[in-house]
């Protein structure tokens, strides 16, 4: 579903709404539903797991990602967000065109990795709570810092957005003050300590232990850096 629309002099913003469902049952849950149902699980190498995306997220392409969570998704709360995305993407730009903005709605069983503890992995979250990607890209012949900039504001505008609406839905549970989200998702600044340290909170001077003894001068430094003690 999506909706075309030319904003300014030469401008052109498609706002689409992209719903993917990634539901994970076991065989038993599977062969209890009734009508016809196709088996198609098999193992696969790891090479190609992980190229499945790769046509749709092409090497080099102009996209940043960020993520909400919520507890639920009425139909009207989702239509209502459809309209604020559109209205997001339709807004003019000086120098990011061609955008392109989508949500996917992911749905994992998340009962297992909430039993984990926190304290077990160095990423800690393990909230029973399904995030839901949000995406912005755009031409892919910009290579400008100004279009990025352009392009990472609009989606902050559009998470927040989306964070105001999807507030309501976690009534009667708990929304943990330290849910800063999938590393990956974030649009902050990912090279900076401090960003390290809030997305592994408890277990960040323990990591910064290991880092110390096997990375000391810090070869890998390029995303979320821990700061060796």
């Amino acid at each position: 579903m999506g909706r075309k629309a030319k904003v300014g002099k030469g401008s052109s913003f498609f706002s689409s709404w992209v719903c993917t469902i990634l539901l994970h049952f076991s065989r038993k849950m599977a062969n209890s539903f009734q009508g016809p149902t196709a088996d198609l699980a098999r193992m696969i190498p790891y090479e190609e797991l992980n190229a499945l995306q790769n046509r749709s997220v092409k090497y080099g392409m102009n996209i940043i990602l960020t993520s909400v969570s919520r507890a639920s998704l009425p139909a009207e709360l989702a239509k209502k967000i459809y309209d604020n995305l559109v209205e997001t993407a339709r807004n003019p730009t000086s120098n990011c065109h061609g955008v392109v903005m989508g949500f996917l709605w992911e749905y994992h069983n998340l009962a297992v990795q909430s039993r984990v503890a926190a304290d077990s992995t160095a990423f800690r979250m393990r909230y029973p709570i399904p995030a839901a990607t949000l995406i912005i890209s755009w031409d892919d012949s910009i290579d400008d810092p100004a279009a990025t900039a352009e392009a990472r504001a609009r989606l902050k505008e559009m998470k927040v957005k989306a964070d105001q609406l999807l507030r309501d839905t976690f009534k009667g549970q708990v929304r943990r003050e330290d849910d800063t989200g999938y590393g990956n998702y974030e649009p902050s600044d990912s090279r900076s300590i401090d960003a390290a340290a809030t997305l592994f909170g408890s277990n960040y001077s323990r990591l910064q232990s290991i880092k110390g003894v096997y990375d000391a001068k810090q070869l890998f430094c390029s995303w979320y850096p821990i700061r060796p003690q």
